[in-house]
């Protein structure tokens, strides 16, 4: 039998050519403007959601349209197929913005490196 012992440094680098200092500060910007309007797009859903859930009906209505549950903690609220669509909207936008954070942040600001802690440098 023949073992091929291979051995990973922890110091690699993985840096991307635009986060090399030159964009990193307008790159912190946009990831926090960008990671902003995401949670202010979260707390707004939240905020839409608990207004629907205390306004809307809790029996399902086939002639006016509401029959998308909506369930909050065991309270079920009927919604139509407008409010339904813009909680989803809401919840697609909110993933979207901090996907696209994320990708900022990696691209412009670290290169999606990984630094190693003190703790993880090998020694012997």
């Amino acid at each position: 039998m023949l073992f091929v012992v291979m051995e990973f440094s922890n110091e690699i680098n993985m840096a991307l050519p635009l986060a090399n200092g030159k964009h990193r500060k307008a790159g912190r910007l946009a990831v926090n403007l960008v990671g902003s309007l995401a949670l202010a797009v979260w707390l707004f859903h939240f905020c839409l959601w608990y207004q629907y859930a205390g306004t809307c009906p809790n029996r399902p209505d086939a002639s006016s349209g509401r029959v998308y549950p909506l369930n909050t903690h065991g309270s079920v609220a009927y919604l139509n197929k407008g409010e339904d669509s813009t909680l989803t909207g809401l919840t697609i936008a909110t993933i979207g913005l901090v996907v696209v954070a994320f990708a900022i942040n990696g691209i412009f600001v670290d290169g999606f490196s990984r630094n190693t802690m003190p703790w993880e440098k090998k020694r012997w």
